[in-house]
């Protein structure tokens, strides 16, 4: 799980240190596929940095990031973005190894915190393979 994660910051540093550090790395990945996925969805990148920004300054990222008994699930919220953002690749692209990459990305968010993947991540992807416009048209009933 993500505990398994932090212990490769902890071989580094000191044990409170690299669980801070390990924290706010993923907080970084979080922001940065939130960019990615906003600007791939939008193509406007003031909306995306606005929106960035505000899920900086959300209530929900401050709470988990400074109270440490919710770890697991704060580190797992940058599966949803990448997620989407995999996806958005792949729905523009056509390429499976974005296909691919997504059902990893969706494994681990499992691995990571079974209901924030079930009730954010996996459902997330399902609406977007079943209603995300593609590169090539495909029947609706081929996307089932």
């Amino acid at each position: 799980s993500w505990f398994v994660m932090f212990s490769f910051f902890a071989r580094i540093f000191p044990l409170i240190e690299s669980v801070k550090i390990a924290s706010l790395f993923f907080f970084s990945l979080l922001l940065l596929f939130t960019y990615l996925v906003c600007y791939r969805l939008s193509k406007n990148q003031f909306v995306s940095a606005l929106i960035t920004i505000l899920v900086v300054y959300s209530a929900n990222m401050y709470g988990a990031l400074v109270w440490g008994g919710s770890l697991p699930y704060f580190a797992n919220q940058l599966f949803f973005p990448s997620v989407l953002w995999v996806l958005a690749c792949y729905l523009k692209t056509g390429n499976k190894r974005w296909y691919y990459l997504s059902i990893l990305i969706v494994g681990l968010s499992f691995l990571g915190h079974l209901s924030n993947g079930t009730a954010f991540v996996l459902v997330g992807s399902v609406i977007l393979l079943m209603f995300g416009t593609r590169a090539r048209s495909v029947s609706f009933f081929y996307r089932i």
